[in-house]
């Protein structure tokens, strides 16, 4: 069904969501199949929020564990700027500071070993 209507690297490549969230928040449901002058910026759109759903993914993950309150706050605050309730304007996801939140995510992350090896304890 995909291959169908044109998506077929949705087949072969799991995004994670992230070429819905471009798509639909970003073109307002508008694709570089419909228009292929968008290709050059979907592309780098594209690459840019599938870090975004990367980071969203092991933060989930993290969620399961049993964090120390700080910690699940700290977590539900990074999850709630990654996946904005009313989705990304253009403004908001241009400006977001992907590097910079990527690696304090990447560094809570780390933080959380010592949750890992305290449940493979268990």
């Amino acid at each position: 069904m995909l291959k169908d209507k044109g998506f077929s690297g949705c087949i072969a490549y799991d995004c994670l969501g992230a070429g819905q969230r471009v798509v639909q928040d970003l073109y307002d449901g508008i694709s570089w199949q419909q228009d292929p002058s968008l290709l050059g910026q979907m592309s780098e759109d594209f690459a840019k929020m599938r870090k975004i759903h990367t980071l969203l993914e092991l933060l989930f993950t993290a969620q399961t564990l049993a964090l120390p309150p700080t910690q699940l706050q700290t977590c539900d605050s990074f999850i709630a700027r990654l996946f904005p309730q009313t989705g990304w304007t253009r403004a908001e996801f241009d400006a977001f500071p992907i590097r910079d939140t990527q690696k304090q995510v990447m560094d809570f992350l780390a933080a959380l070993k010592s949750h890992l090896t305290a449940q493979q304890t268990k």
